[in-house]
């Protein structure tokens, strides 16, 4: 069975707005990805290598696995796997406060 783990290395945020969202204030979409870009036209790209639970399985070559268009997405960071933080972020007003 695949799970999101297996298509990226690492874990991401992407704030959206919320007309990507169905009807709820949720404005954060996590995923796993290896790589997140800005597009010429300032589209975010998701892509990443998939790579199966199978002991020994190479990962493939890259894909994209999500495209959010200009204006639609707000910024993008490397979450924490526990809590979904920013983990390089020390103080993010409302989002991390890491009394540092």
């Amino acid at each position: 069975m695949s799970r999101p783990y297996n298509y990226g290395n690492y874990y991401w945020c992407i704030g959206v707005d919320k007309s990507l969202g169905t009807g709820k204030t949720r404005t954060e979409i996590y995923i796993n990805a290896d790589e997140v870009k800005v597009g010429t036209s300032g589209e975010l790209i998701v892509s990443g290598g998939y790579k199966s639970d199978e002991e020994g399985s190479a990962r493939e070559e890259p894909r994209v696995h999500l495209i959010i268009p200009a204006g639609l997405w707000k910024y993008v960071y490397a979450a924490s796997c526990i809590d979904g933080s920013a983990v390089a972020v020390t103080m993010w007003d409302g989002q991390v406060d890491r009394g540092e």
